[in-house]
């Protein structure tokens, strides 16, 4: 099997999420040009076809037909055409962050894609493809089939669409942002941003500084503009962060979820919350003090 209870959980909390959260009021979501071509899943299926059952085929085709299409990301009654993304508006060091609402992480093409639609419809968690690769011994045999996305990086083209909203938001907080939105949009998403802000800090989390600068929610400096064109190696790099981490039953790729953070903030939190993260830093604070008094 490769459709798991866990990805069936993670569709249907999705739902959920679309009839409850404030983002239909919002956001135009109109359906747009683009997503996943047709063929382009039909060839991913027919490749790992012969492994699956009849019931993953359907649950496939079911998602490609709901989910596969993306949404207009732009707020409700903009100005100009609909949007499935805001990479156009932005200059090229902060579109490329934006991307990574709507693209997985690279890997190795042996199942998952190297890159890919956080859309794709073929999706199989981290456990189950473990499960499936010992089963059928695909890295092995270096049996590249290039047909899906770990669940835990993928979304609905609503999940995914609120992404690209709060993540546009937030980046009007960035110091030195460069951007040609729309004034109708422009000031759309700044009140949305000011929302966020609001919403992170009824969580105690900070996302910006004294000056209403985007700083990185874990280590509380200020994200300067030049970080979001370093290298990997470099500790202030901005990555794509997730407030609450990945999961294989949740799309946590998702509005009120995501946040530009730095490398160094983004290897502190792992796997764990940002909430969790300030925890464990003031318990490791509260140990070192300890030892000090006991010198």
């Amino acid at each position: 099997m490769f459709v798991t209870e866990d990805l069936k959980s993670a569709v249907f909390e999705a739902e959920q999420f679309k009839l409850v959260s404030i983002y239909s009021n919002l956001m135009c979501l109109k359906h747009t040009k683009g997503g996943v071509g047709a063929k382009t899943f039909e060839i991913a299926l027919a490749q790992v076809k012969t492994y699956m059952c009849g019931e993953d085929v359907s649950f496939y085709q079911y998602f490609y037909n709901n989910y596969s299409s993306p949404l207009c990301v732009l707020p409700k009654g903009h100005s100009g055409k609909c949007s499935c993304s805001y990479n156009k508006f932005f200059s090229e060091n902060f579109s490329n962050k934006i991307k990574d609402c709507d693209t997985t992480p690279g890997n190795d093409d042996i199942l998952y894609k190297n890159r890919a639609r956080r859309i794709f419809p073929i999706q199989v968690n981290k456990n189950q493809y473990t499960i499936l690769n010992a089963k059928y011994s695909w890295k092995a045999m270096n049996i590249k089939m290039k047909a899906g996305i770990p669940v835990e990086f993928g979304g609905t083209n609503f999940t995914i669409a609120t992404a690209h909203f709060d993540f546009a938001s937030i980046l009007l907080l960035q110091k030195g942002i460069e951007h040609k939105l729309p004034e109708d949009i422009e000031f759309k998403l700044l009140t949305r941003s000011q929302d966020i802000v609001d919403e992170f800090l009824a969580q105690d989390i900070n996302i910006v500084d004294g000056n209403g600068q985007l700083c990185c929610p874990v280590l509380g400096c200020t994200i300067e503009p030049e970080w979001y064109k370093t290298d990997d190696k470099n500790p202030n790099q901005v990555q794509f962060g997730h407030v609450e981490p990945i999961r294989a039953d949740k799309y946590m790729t998702r509005g009120g979820n995501v946040i530009p953070i730095t490398r160094n903030g983004n290897l502190m939190q792992s796997d764990k919350s940002i909430q969790q993260t300030y925890a464990d830093q003031e318990a490791a604070v509260e140990r070192r003090k300890l030892r000090r008094l006991s010198r």
